[in-house]
């Protein structure tokens, strides 16, 4: 298993992350993110988020990929001005279910993990948001993909 297999994914996380605040709402929060079907995440990917009044945000991700039931947590900082919000990952897990695994690919991210942090980085991670309600909004990253985030109470 390559850790490259797994930097599309995080890539679209941080796609999909691209949220911010406007018209009076609040994106501080936990989230829960539909719409990434397409995004070359594996079918049956979940994913949700916080936003934190500090700043900080958390997006957790869990997926089957080879087999084998994966779960990924990002986690970073936001600066939101109006309507557009831009994002930096500060740190990066990936864990297996089983523990042969994990102690395999905690071996390969720990030689590859920070290469991933500074692509995710480099990436664009600005996006652009429309509010449907106080609970639910659109965001559309610089890939033009469109995902809905709904607010779990």
């Amino acid at each position: 298993m390559k850790i490259r297999s797994f930097v599309p994914a995080v890539l679209l996380l941080s796609a999909v992350a691209l949220v911010g605040c406007g018209g009076g709402h609040s994106v501080v929060g936990k989230w829960k993110v539909d719409g990434i079907a397409d995004s070359g995440l594996p079918a049956g990917t979940t994913v949700d988020m916080e936003f934190k009044g500090d700043k900080s945000v958390e997006a957790h991700a869990e997926f089957t990929q080879m087999n084998t039931k994966l779960k990924m947590t990002m986690v970073g900082n936001y600066k939101q001005e109006g309507d557009t919000i831009d994002m930096t990952w500060n740190d990066l897990q990936l864990h297996a279910e089983d523990k042969k695994t994990d102690s395999m690919l905690q071996t390969m991210m720990g030689a590859q993990k920070e290469t991933a942090l500074k692509n995710m980085n480099e990436a664009s991670n600005k996006g652009t948001i429309a509010w449907e309600s106080g609970d639910k909004f659109t965001s559309k990253g610089a890939n033009n993909k469109v995902v809905t985030f709904t607010r779990i109470k």
